[in-house]
């Protein structure tokens, strides 16, 4: 299983500010893997492994936000995109 996310990256936030994009979140679970040595802990399915994606709501991002607003928004995506990762997790 790959290592959760941490913390979602401001740049995400600002490119889907900017753009009128919404994020979608997104989980992937892997049934066997290889694992790269990076720093990112990149991982890739070993062929005909079972793999799981898990797509979650979009989420709307204001293009008029003070940097209070723009942080909570970032810490709102970052706490739902654990908890989609705690439910697969735990269904897979």
């Amino acid at each position: 299983m790959a290592a959760p996310p941490h913390v979602i990256k401001p740049g995400l936030i600002s490119l889907a500010q900017q753009s009128g994009a919404a994020v979608c979140l997104t989980c992937a679970f892997y049934e066997n893997t290889w694992a790269f040595n990076s720093g990112d802990q990149i991982m890739t399915s070993k062929p005909l492994s079972k793999v799981i994606i898990r797509f979650g709501p979009l989420e709307l991002i204001p293009q008029d936000m003070d940097s209070a607003g723009f942080e909570e928004v970032r810490l709102r995506i970052e706490r739902k995109m654990m908890e989609g990762y705690e439910m697969g997790t735990a269904s897979s």
